[in-house]
């Protein structure tokens, strides 16, 4: 089996990467195409793997090919190549945010399309090579309900074998809101520990200071909550309805940090209380917290 694929950055590097070093058994040849000839060749040069100027050519050799380019070139690749003959060719493009629904064109002259989406933050160095070694993907496409007894030799198989038991099917109309639960709890948190941070400031600590606190802190709260789930690993003065604490929490950072930043505070205890209840704190406990994080912010002047 020949893999194509169409753009070379980070993603396309490393998901290159990873296919050489998982076929020790030489199952698949890689053949590369960008844009950029001259680092297309040196890559192909580094990876010791074939190279194609044109696009059209890469994808008439290839049996499957995987569209590696930013988001918003996905679409102008398709069109590029929709006039070739495409029949039980496979496509692949590993957009977190786009279904294989860009595919339509190309899946109506005969061809199979795929999302797969590796879950990781890709950086540019080799820790993405690393991550994908560990990472979980999605994968969505037009033949996922295909019958298991169909003896038809799939080219998304064997790449998927390459990642064991690390990927889930998803559907097409699912997409949206899988890649919106990663953004929320990739990119978000880094969001949240920058919040944090802007208090930490306000004390004196430098970022190398912060990270050196913290970092223990968010290891220990990830390994809770892989072992016990979110509610149950949830610690601190919620839990205990300690609303001294609270409150005190809200007039510093008012004070300290600003009013935003107070009322993100609260808004992130009236989620955490909605997350708990009926599961750790009893309704009374509840309704009072309610209270404090939904309390006007009082008047300065009073």
């Amino acid at each position: 089996m020949k893999i194509g694929f169409v753009g070379l950055g980070k993603v396309g590097y490393a998901f290159t990467k990873y296919l050489i070093s998982h076929n020790a058994n030489n199952n698949f040849r890689i053949v590369l195409f960008s844009r950029n000839n001259i680092k297309t060749k040196e890559i192909a040069n580094e990876l010791d793997v074939e190279f194609c100027d044109n696009i059209m050519d890469l994808v008439i050799q290839s049996d499957c090919v995987m569209i590696t380019t930013n988001d918003e070139n996905i679409q102008d690749v398709v069109k590029k190549i929709s006039d070739c003959d495409l029949t039980d060719k496979t496509f692949i493009h590993c957009s977190g945010a786009l279904s294989s629904e860009l595919f339509s064109p190309l899946i109506k002259k005969g061809a199979l399309g795929y999302s797969l989406h590796p879950l990781q933050a890709f950086i540019g160095d080799n820790s993405d090579l690393l991550g994908l070694n560990k990472c979980y993907l999605t994968i969505e496409g037009n033949d996922k309900n295909r019958k298991p007894e169909s003896n038809q030799d799939y080219p998304i198989d064997k790449i998927l074998e390459l990642f064991k038991d690390r990927y889930s099917w998803i559907e097409m109309q699912q997409k949206a809101l899988y890649h919106a639960a990663a953004v929320v709890i990739s990119n978000y948190s880094v969001t949240l520990i920058h919040e944090g941070y802007k208090y930490l400031s306000q004390i004196g600590f430098n970022e190398d200071e912060m990270i050196k606190m913290m970092y223990p802190l968010m290891l220990g709260t990830m390994n809770n909550i892989r072992r016990k789930g979110t509610v149950d690993s949830l610690s601190g003065p919620i839990i205990r309805g300690d609303q001294e604490t609270i409150q005190n929490h809200i007039t510093n950072i008012e004070s300290f940090v600003g009013a935003d930043e107070m009322e993100f505070y609260k808004l992130m205890g009236l989620k955490t209380i909605k997350m708990i209840k009926d599961k750790r704190i009893d309704d009374i406990t509840y309704d009072e917290l309610e209270n404090t994080f939904t309390r006007e912010r009082r008047n300065k002047n009073e």
